[in-house]
């Protein structure tokens, strides 16, 4: 478990507050984002979380996690 940072204004961040702890359970990550997507989330300099308008792409395990339940409740309202 790791801290990420999120973006003050980004969806994430106001779904989620600015800081984080998530899981990482594997060894890749995004290495550059292409326009219209937009970085909203780090840990040391590797992309966390990604959007565009509604659409929300994360790198760490929201499922595995405890502390998730709003992501989830985002997602399906």
């Amino acid at each position: 478990m790791h801290d990420i940072d999120i973006s003050e204004y980004s969806l994430l961040s106001n779904i989620l507050g600015d800081k984080l702890k998530v899981n990482s359970i594997h060894n890749y990550a995004v290495s550059k984002v292409s326009h219209p997507f937009k970085v909203v989330a780090t840990h040391k300099n590797v992309i966390e979380a990604i959007e565009y308008k509604k659409i929300i792409g994360v790198q760490f395990h929201p499922e595995l996690m405890n502390n998730a339940d709003e992501l989830f409740n985002w997602l399906i309202t």
